[in-house]
């Protein structure tokens, strides 16, 4: 039997669960997913997923990022890394993307990012 939670928090469900339980944004994923399939180029659209809080906003990023990592195709192309909802210690770009390098060093188990995480 699995255990309960004692908090909701999309970021921690088994990746099968949170597939199963989504059921309601279908169109909104499917447009995220579209834009996804279509930055193939130098430059590629950017997403900002903005509502209120309670809405869904975790959920349906999570839920993009399972359809990421299982569809083949673009897998191939994407690598997401997720940041937890609030980055408190993010507050410039340098730091958002030092802290990029530090989830995908974590992620991946690179040697060699995590030397240059140390650097």
């Amino acid at each position: 039997m699995a255990t309960p939670r004692l908090k909701h928090n999309p970021s921690h469900m088994p990746e099968d669960e949170l597939i199963r339980s989504f059921v309601v944004r279908q169109r909104d994923l499917a447009a995220i997913l579209e834009t996804v399939r279509d930055n193939t180029g130098p430059s590629n659209q950017h997403l900002l997923i903005l509502g209120p809080r309670g809405m869904g906003k975790t959920t349906l990023v999570n839920r993009a990022v399972a359809e990421v990592r299982r569809d083949p195709e673009l897998s191939r192309s994407w690598y997401p890394i997720l940041f937890d909802e609030e980055s408190y210690t993010v507050t410039t770009v340098g730091e958002l993307w030092f802290q990029a390098l530090s989830h995908l060093a974590d992620q991946t188990q690179s040697s060699a990012l995590e030397r240059d995480r140390r650097a």
